[in-house]
């Protein structure tokens, strides 16, 4: 069944990537750019406070005058910041500062379609960065001075050449061995990068973009050979609170309890079912293949419910509890447990996770299923087949 990938963040890491693919073609030289930003002043705009202070300078050719936007992505919180700077005889500054090597996006304001030729995306780390742009061309855009910029196109350079390459397979409508052959040969490249490179923030980076598919065991390797300088940062932070989730749902370990409100307003706690079988159904109203495991689940409760066991779905609906009651309602599976996720957003678009279900058991996709025991101990992560096959087995029938 295809996986669904979930959540605002790993929707703007894949955006990320197809954009950076496209950028920091050509380099003009620290000397030429000098010269050519030394010319005249211009309006500027401080981002918030942090270690690594830094100006982006930049020129734009073909427009004299208007706004350009900065945006940044906290990876915790899922929160988007945005500086604006006011653009002066086609010149610009942002100043301030960040933690660590940060992604930015430079647009004209609009970050929701690629298709927007004022994109330009870039890493930004300490001392001063030199911009120099094209109105409609941003993607041809030359940057110098960012050392952690340059450490990234080196390494996204190259991993360009296999999503090139799995692009043309999906083109030529290749079989899913050629495609996962190529998929097998972007994760040896990328584990032989953090190999060679543990004190590189890239490192970090492209360990984060292959732990949702990596076992534990796999993951817990890779991450410990950070060096403590990346383990810091925040990109190193988020792949460790993911091991340890993964580590508290392995088989055979009691699962994380949780206490909620159900669809109906009652309280909820995984405890409750202790002394019945649980299928924790991780799902959502907007996901094909969840809907589509609906009916299979109905006979399964219908089959052995009788003998003690119950379905809790989690439902990644937050944001839209309508659609939520909804989709519960026309697949008739009212008869199973309903709670959401617990993922809340703020009124500035921050989130606050610490209620978050799909995190304290570690799902990066939709659907997800997992079988705990009359002790509450996890049995494992199932698909539709296996959970048939394992349900057969525990109840002999």
């Amino acid at each position: 069944m295809r996986k669904y990938f979930r959540g605002k963040f790993q929707k703007f890491v894949n955006y990320i990537k197809e954009l950076v693919f496209n950028v920091m073609k050509k380099i003009l030289s620290a000397l030429l750019l000098l010269a050519f930003f030394s010319i005249a002043p211009a309006q500027q705009v401080n981002i918030q406070p942090g270690l690594l202070k830094f100006p982006v300078i930049g020129t734009i050719d073909g427009k004299n005058n208007g706004m350009i936007y900065m945006d940044r992505f906290d990876m915790e919180t899922f929160h988007n910041t945005r500086d604006s700077c006011q653009i002066k005889d086609g010149k610009f500054i942002f100043k301030g500062s960040v933690d660590e090597p940060t992604n930015v996006i430079i647009s004209d304001g609009n970050i929701n379609s690629r298709e927007n030729p004022n994109l330009l995306s870039f890493y930004i780390d300490g001392g001063d960065i030199f911009v120099s742009l094209k109105w409609g061309d941003f993607k041809n855009g030359k940057i110098v001075g960012s050392a952690a910029n340059e450490l990234f196109k080196a390494y996204q350079d190259k991993v360009e050449t296999f999503y090139k390459q799995m692009e043309t397979l999906h083109n030529n409508k290749a079989g899913e061995e050629e495609m996962r052959k190529v998929s097998d040969e972007l994760k040896k490249y990328n584990c032989n990068y953090i190999r060679q490179n543990p004190n590189s923030f890239v490192s970090a980076f492209a360990l984060y973009g292959m732990m949702s598919d990596m076992e534990v065991d796999s993951l817990d390797f890779y991450y410990n050979l950070l060096s403590q300088n990346v383990k810091n940062g925040k990109t190193a932070k988020l792949i460790l609170k993911d091991l340890n989730s993964k580590k508290g749902v392995l088989p055979g370990s009691l699962a994380p309890d949780f206490t909620t409100v159900d669809i109906n307003g009652n309280k909820l706690s995984l405890s409750d079912f202790n002394g019945k079988y649980v299928i924790l159904d991780f799902w959502a109203s907007w996901c094909v293949p969840c809907r589509q495991s609906n009916p299979h689940l109905r006979e399964i409760y219908s089959k052995y419910h009788d003998k003690g066991l119950e379905i809790l779905c989690v439902s990644d609906d937050d944001s839209h509890p309508d659609k939520w009651r909804a989709a519960v309602a026309k697949d008739s599976i009212h008869m199973f447990h309903h709670v959401l996720r617990g993922l809340k957003e703020s009124k500035n678009r921050e989130f606050d996770k610490s209620n978050d279900l799909d995190e304290k058991f570690a799902v990066h996709y939709l659907p997800t299923k997992y079988l705990i025991d009359r002790e509450g101990k996890i049995v494992g992560k199932f698909d539709t087949e296996q959970l048939t096959d394992k349900l057969k087995e525990i109840f002999g029938y």
